[in-house]
């Protein structure tokens, strides 16, 4: 019994040996670890800012902070970088173009506020914004004009409404309420959009959700399911999944050509006389239309 014992109590301390010197080569080679418990409580430490009248692009540089985009009130641009650490940043015009660079290298931050970088627009801006995130949230308000090419390694990307969006993410959710076209890459989470007119989805693992979609969609997902409640489609469109549901509640437009390896295949009311096709593919999973 004792040597039992002994030997389970090595192998806990040889694991826990691996896991600390596993962090520390983490850290050391240039990562951060962020211990963060702040329940999105934001900085009011104002430590750089810049107002401009026009510009031709914004690109944001950033890391370990919040990106958020909102209005601003009197037509202006204006950027204002928030902090309660120490943290590298840099607010800079060159030939027309606002760089904005912020980089906390901040390891444990558990009852500090969050950082950010406000960035206000006026309600037409129309220019580029380009956002490159190591970690942290993006959330922009509503820009109908606005159509942002984003980046982000670890976070969520929120948006209530664009004309268009370009976004690369590796993990977390992206949701976006309304746009005109999505291109999105994405790793790990979730995918929810309520109107779109061209969705172009390419995702690992996680849910794709749409709610309304107006014109086609050109649809990739490795494992989780696929929700689409109305699809009106005028263009050919592509849906494939490997592991998991595809479910539209309504579809027009299209006839629906669906195959699969494993599951049940329900579609209804088909009209191959149709144009336009939507193409649904998967291996392991049901696929469900109307």
């Amino acid at each position: 019994m004792n040597k039992t014992v002994n030997i389970i109590l090595i192998v806990l301390l040889s694991l826990i040996t691996l896991a600390v010197t596993g962090f520390f080569i983490y850290l050391m080679t240039g990562h951060s670890f962020d211990w963060n418990f702040n329940f999105n409580r934001y900085s009011d430490n104002l430590i750089e800012s810049k107002e401009v009248d026009t510009i031709s692009e914004i690109n944001v540089d950033a890391k370990n902070t919040d990106v958020l985009v909102e209005k601003s009130t009197n037509n202006k641009i204006i950027v204002e970088l928030y902090s309660d650490n120490k943290v590298e940043h840099k607010i800079e015009l060159n030939n027309n173009v606002l760089y904005v660079n912020f980089y906390d290298e901040r390891v444990f931050n558990m009852f500090k506020k969050s950082d950010r970088v406000l960035i206000k627009l006026p309600e037409s801006y129309e220019n580029e914004l380009k956002i490159k995130l190591t970690t942290g949230d993006v959330k922009i308000g509503l820009f109908e004009n606005l159509s942002p090419i984003i980046s982000v390694g670890t976070g969520d990307v929120k948006a209530e409404k664009l004309r268009n969006l370009d976004v690369d993410s590796n993990t977390g959710d992206v949701k976006i309420n309304t746009l005109n076209m999505i291109n999105c890459k994405h790793s790990t989470g979730d995918v929810k959009i309520q109107n779109v007119n061209v969705a172009n989805i390419h995702s690992t693992t996680g849910d794709i959700k749409i709610q309304e979609v107006s014109n086609s969609v050109d649809i990739s997902l490795t494992t989780g399911d696929i929700k689409i409640n109305k699809a009106t489609i005028t263009e050919d469109s592509n849906i494939s999944l490997t592991t998991g549901d595809v479910k539209i509640t309504t579809c027009e437009g299209a006839y629906i050509e669906a195959s699969n390896s494993v599951g049940d295949i329900r579609v209804n009311n088909n009209d191959r006389k149709l144009e336009k096709t939507l193409k649904i593919s998967g291996k392991i999973g049901d696929i469900k239309v109307n």
